[in-house]
């Protein structure tokens, strides 16, 4: 039914283009959607909730609106788009948590940096994640999803890669992006490995600069490379190239890898063996599309590199007619093989019905997986210290950050009775003071209300130092239900006497923090990073 042989230098060009489709979003960026469909004959689309939301990544200060019906709304357009298509869409969507990164009211899964600290079967674990993770992805739709990060977190300081990646260590990262690779893939939804040659080494986020990864050649090779060599010895079908510089790998070119001919086609095809579709990393990203003013020019650029999928491209009509224009035919159609045989791998020319998507399974996914998540990171007789308080009525609850009532609290509560007080403000940090004068012990329940270190990870930077003194003269235990990257903002964490690593807020994640306080479970779970870069410097009367 789909013969390729039937379309044009120009359509076969047009398969390489996957703009953005946003779900809520005006009539007339639907009616814009629907004429590249119909008209340029593009070959995908790369889903995001809202312009609202992808701006998130680019401007601090705006904030992530939810919006009902996001899961409803993406379904009818996924459906609407492909039956305009002559040729089926590669659909896909940056969920490396699965669909509540991008849809409300969809399962989440843990984040990477989670996974990396499960011990216990930990590639069995990942591949489960995975695997139900596209079985949700199916269900709507979706082909594609643009996970695992296979980047290394050897730079503390980075900050775009943080908890999206699993950990410090090559040789685990490597096996756990591999098994979810996997995962995904048995479930017939493709994934890709991203960012190459790696991202975790950098200090500028790559949305708003152009990072430049300093590490020379052999550096490279020991390390950043590790993970995506072993993932092409293994098969993988797909890379994500990331925008950077790196001057060791271009013999001092100043160019982006997103238009490097030597990184693409080079490095990663030539020396290292990668034979299947390469993708960009969203080219709307100002660190390289403020270097290509002129429409197409980009797209031309990143495609002659190398790049078959143009991921977030802008000038769809203009990248198309530079292409034609200045790429050798021979290129073009060696590109677009590999494009058409990833659609045929996945079914696009069988055709499919979307499934049914039940969150109980992620629930139950996550629940038992949890205990092996949550990690401690100090513990000196946390056991003795809660029970002795509570016996002689010395116990103070306190939820730092967090949502009312919650369900850690809800949790312990049998147990560990009475009033939690809740602090956001210096204000109540006051009340706090005066409150625990009758108390010797604080249970501190943390939930740092933001990923991002750009925003100190929500947390007022005010009320941690007016919590110091106090915690300088109570026994404090902690249970924090964050990233670990935003422990180093805690600068009393070292004047307390336990803490135990939630590393997120979902419910499975509180209901296994309060089953280990209970001793009903028991914390199984290692840092993946070193405990050096979580930790704040000693204080210093």
């Amino acid at each position: 039914m789909y013969n390729p042989s039937h379309l044009s230098l120009e359509e076969k060009i047009a398969q390489a283009f996957s703009p953005a489709a946003f779900i809520h979003e005006s009539d007339q960026h639907v009616r814009e959607i629907e004429r590249l469909i119909v008209e340029q004959k593009i070959g995908g689309l790369t889903f995001f909730h809202s312009k609202r939301s992808a701006a998130a990544n680019y401007d601090r200060k705006t904030e992530f609106v939810k919006l009902e019906s996001t899961l409803s709304r993406l379904q009818e357009l996924i459906q609407h788009y492909q039956s305009l298509a002559r040729t089926p869409l590669l659909i896909n969507m940056d969920a490396e948590w699965g669909l509540a990164m991008r849809v409300e009211d969809t399962p989440a899964y843990p984040f990477a940096i989670s996974l990396g600290a499960v011990q216990q079967n930990a590639e069995q674990a990942v591949f489960q994640i995975g695997r139900q993770m596209a079985q949700d992805l199916k269900g709507v739709g979706i082909h594609l999803n643009l996970a695992p990060v296979a980047d290394i977190n050897d730079n503390p300081l980075n900050p775009v890669i943080g908890y999206r990646s699993f950990g410090a260590e090559k040789n685990r990262v490597s096996r756990l992006a591999l098994a979810f690779y996997k995962g995904m893939r048995s479930e017939g939804v493709a994934g890709c490995y991203k960012h190459f040659p790696g991202h975790g080494n950098t200090a500028v986020d790559s949305h708003l600069g152009l990072p430049i990864l300093l590490q020379q050649e052999r550096e490279l090779w020991e390390n950043e490379l590790v993970p995506f060599q072993e993932g092409i010895d293994a098969g993988i079908g797909m890379i994500m190239i990331g925008t950077w510089r790196s001057p060791a790998l271009t013999g001092g070119s100043t160019l982006p890898a997103t238009v490097s001919r030597e990184i693409i086609t080079g490095l990663l095809r030539q020396r290292m063996g990668f034979t299947g579709v390469v993708i960009s990393d969203a080219l709307n990203m100002q660190a390289v599309a403020s270097l290509y003013p002129t429409k197409g020019q980009l797209e031309r650029e990143a495609y002659a590199a190398g790049t078959d999928i143009l991921c977030y491209s802008e000038h769809v009509e203009a990248g198309i007619s530079a292409i034609a224009r200045d790429v050798a035919s021979s290129h073009i159609e060696d590109s677009f093989g590999r494009v058409w045989a990833l659609k045929g791998s996945l079914g696009l020319f069988q055709g499919c019905e979307p499934q049914f998507l039940n969150p109980s399974d992620a629930y139950s996914l996550n629940r038992g997986l949890a205990p092996k998540i949550l990690t401690r990171v100090f513990e000196k007789e946390e056991g003795k210290t809660l029970k002795s308080a509570r016996d002689r009525r010395t116990l103070l609850k306190v939820n730092l950050f967090g949502d009312p009532d919650p369900v850690f609290f809800q949790k312990i509560g049998a147990t560990y009775s009475g009033d939690v007080l809740a602090v956001r403000t210096v204000e109540e940090v006051e009340q706090l003071k005066e409150k625990a004068a009758a108390y010797d012990t604080l249970l501190i329940a943390c939930y740092p209300p933001s990923m991002r270190p750009s925003l100190d990870f929500g947390m007022d930077e005010t009320v941690l130092e007016a919590l110091l003194p106090l915690v300088a003269i109570k026994q404090c235990v902690l249970y924090f239900f964050g990233t670990p990257f935003a422990l180093k903002r805690l600068r009393f964490l070292p004047l307390v006497q336990n803490v135990l690593l939630a590393y997120q807020a979902e419910a499975p994640f509180q209901e296994s923090a309060a089953a280990v306080l209970l001793g009903y479970e028991k914390a199984l779970g290692k840092l993946p990073l070193p405990l050096e870069d979580l930790i704040p410097l000693p204080i210093r009367s």
